[in-house]
Order: structure tokens, then C-alpha cells, then sequence
């Protein structure tokens, strides 16, 4: 069986084919170089971007594929969360062809897509701990199964990433921040800046980094001839610390033997380093690193095991949601 799906959330336009539970391609069209000029993602330019950018990569993917629309059994497309006009392309694009053509349609959570991510190259047993860290999520699950999630933890404020991205805007280093801050810390290794940890000892496996942010902003403000290599590598050390202590803490406390991490910022070298090695009787998983950003192979993935277990889900009744909790909260 041939599954096309579909991923649109935000500022990647990306479309993949299976078959059977087999990735055959995958193409994504990143919006990079509009989105840095601004320093972030600009909501309406990235909605433009998707409508220029899903109709040639589809006739891509499915060329790539050797294959025809004719062949294709299911159809799958992300529908929440994310921003409104990049969602309305993705999953308005993905409907149409499933409706016309009568296709079998599944929706999928873009969290919950990310959340297995990695699952598309390695096995991993139920339960584990899921850890979505990027521009938009920072959150920590226990996930039971491809439909049970259990939220405990999450980010106050600012997703990780998005600190990432802010920090670098300060330093004007270029968008987006992840992958250009990673790269310079990697050539530091002196002194430290002694950057405050929100919320490391709360008792709960809640996060915090609005006020790391601020932190750096001051001390930019204060210093104004600083060393960008240890500003940058002081900031990563303090922001990854709290993260890798808040997955420590949850996966001692509900023992759990296996930890996922996913989302852009699962491409980090440092957390992919520094994870593992705080672990002894646990397995760490990553993604590869082309399923890390977001990417189509995730929600077809995932499309399939819903579609398998469920059914399929009627095109005409499903709307995007810029907003949509996955699971039940746990935590308070």
C-alpha cells in the first residue's frame, strides 16, 4: 500500500510517500532564507511560501516515487498544532486530492508525528519517555502507546528553540539560531558565563527560559565587547542543563527505561553528547537527523499505525487547529 503524507505546520512544506511502513522518499522545502532576513518565522510569508512550494514538490515526490496518484491508498496530513495559513495549505491540499480522487484520509497530531519520529528507523517498545524540544514545543510525555499520551511536563514561556533563535537575533548571528549557535560552541572550551537556571530544582518537570533570555539580553547590555564564542557556549550549557535534568528527574520518577527525544533541537550536539552519558540502565534514543525538523516521514508514519488502528477519518469534517493539547495533563 502506498500512503502519501503530508507536513505544513510552520515554515517547512515536506511530502513523503511510504510503502507499507517503508519511507521511499521524502522531499522538504525549507523557508530559511526568507525567514532570516526577519530574525523568525513571519506567519504570512510563510503561508505564501507553502502555496508556491506544494504543488511542484508533489509532482517531485511522486516522480521520485515511480508512482501515480492512482496508486496511493491513504493519504495522511498534519492538522494541528501550528500556524493557521501554513496548516490551511498543507491539509487543504492533502484533502482535496483524498476527496476527488477517493482516497482514505488520516489526520495527524504533529506533536504525536514528532514523538515518533524515531521509531521511523529504529524499534522502540512502549512505554517511553517523549521529549519534543523546538522553535515551538518544549514538552516531556509518557507515551503508552501511538494514541495515549500522558503530559507532564512543559516549557513556561519560551520553547527551547525559541531561545535559541531570540539569542542569536541579539548577537545578530542569522536564522534560525539552533544550528549557528551549536556550531561556534562546538569550537569553545574555555570559561563559562554562570547563567541562571530557572526552575532546574522545582520539584516538578516543569521548564522555563524566558528569564536565561533575558539573562543573555543584560549581559549583552552590560558587556558590550563580549566574546561571542563564550557567550553563546555559556548560554547552550545553561539551557541544555536544565533540560537534561528535567528529563533525569521524570524518567527516575516514573522509571521509565527508555527516553526519546525529538524535534529540531534533538539535532543539537551538545544534548546528543551530554544525554546519553547521564544514563546507566537507560536507553536514549534520537532521530536521525533528517526527521528531526519537521518532516513528512513522521506523519506518515504515524498516519499509518492511526489508519491501521482506527480507520480512516473523514476529509470533510477535518479542520486545522492552531492550538491542540495532546494527551492528558498530568502536571500542574
Amino acid at each position: 500500500m502506498f500512503t502519501l503524507a503530508f507536513e505544513s505546520s510552520c515554515d517547512d512544506t515536506s511530502i513523503a510517500i511510504f510503502k507499507d511502513k517503508r519511507l521511499i522518499t521524502m522531499k522538504t522545502a525549507s523557508q530559511n532564507e526568507i525567514h532570516s532576513l526577519y530574525g523568525g518565522v513571519v506567519p504570512e510569508l510563510a503561508a505564501r511560501a507553502h502555496t508556491q512550494n506544494i504543488l511542484p514538490l508533489y509532482y517531485e515526490v511522486l516522480k521520485e516515487a515511480n508512482i501515480k496518484l492512482s496508486d496511493v491508498k491513504l493519504i495522511t496530513a498534519t492538522y494541528a498544532p501550528g500556524l493557521i495559513g501554513s496548516l490551511l495549505v498543507g491539509l487543504e491540499f492533502a484533502k482535496a486530492l483524498a476527496i476527488i480522487n477517493n482516497i482514505k484520509f488520516k489526520k495527524v497530531h504533529h506533536i504525536a508525528g514528532h514523538l515518533h519520529a524515531a521509531h521511523i528507523t529504529q524499534k522502540i517498545d512502549y512505554p517511553f519517555l517523549g521529549v519534543t524540544v523546538s522553535g515551538g514545543h518544549t514538552t516531556i510525555y509518557i507515551v503508552n502507546d501511538i494514541d495515549k499520551y500522558e503530559l507532564i511536563g512543559w516549557s513556561l514561556d519560551d520553547a527551547v528553540g525559541e531561545a535559541y533563535d531570540k539569542v542569536a537575533k541579539m548577537c545578530d548571528l542569522g536564522y534560525p539560531g539552533g544550528p549557528i549557535i551549536d556550531k561556534i560552541a562546538q569550537n569553545y572550551n574555555g570559561e563559562l558565563i554562570d547563567f541562571p537556571r530557572p526552575m532546574k530544582y522545582k520539584k516538578n518537570f516543569n521548564l522555563s527560559y524566558s528569564g536565561l533570555k533575558t539573562a543573555v539580553s543584560i549581559y549583552i547590555k552590560n558587556n558590550p565587547n563580549y566574546n561571542i564564542e563564550q557567550l553563546v557556549s555559556s548560554f547552550q550549557v545553561a539551557a541544555i542543563d536544565v533540560l537534561t535534568h528535567k528529563i533525569k528527574l521524570a524518567a527516575k520518577y516514573y522509571n521509565l527505561k527508555r527516553i526519546v527525544i525529538s524535534g529540531g533541537v534533538s539535532a543539537n550536539s551538545h544534548l546528543r553528547k551530554l544525554l546519553p552519558t547521564l544514563f546507566k540502565d537507560e536507553t536514549v534514543y534520537f532521530p536521525e537527523m533528517k526527521y528531526c525538523m519537521d518532516n513528512a516521514g513522521m506523519i506518515g508514519y504515524l498516519g499509518i499505525l492511526l489508519y491501521e488502528k482506527y480507520g480512516e477519518d473523514n476529509p470533510k469534517t477535518v479542520n486545522p487547529k492552531a492550538s491542540s493539547r495532546l494527551g492528558v495533563k498530568l502536571n500542574k
